[in-house]
């Protein structure tokens, strides 16, 4: 079943027929009032390309490979 979603770049409901998939940007409609997931209901995987820009973070085992670039240097 789908699902009617308003798209702020157009102005119209858009009808999302499969929501798995979505071919526009995910945007909310108020800053920094949403959450992805929660304590107890966490997502498995997030894949990204490009930047990704994050505030306040506390990280826990965690893995890195490649290179980190922090604001005051390469590490």
């Amino acid at each position: 079943m789908g699902k009617y979603v308003f798209n702020p770049f157009t102005g119209n409901l858009d009808f999302l027929n499969d929501l798995t998939k979505i071919d526009s940007d995910l945007i909310p409609d108020t800053t920094n009032a949403y959450d992805v997931g929660s304590t107890t209901l966490k997502w498995k995987d997030g894949f990204f390309a490009g930047d990704l820009t994050v505030t306040d973070v506390y990280l826990t085992d965690y893995y890195i490979t490649g290179k980190i670039i922090f604001d005051t240097g390469d590490y």
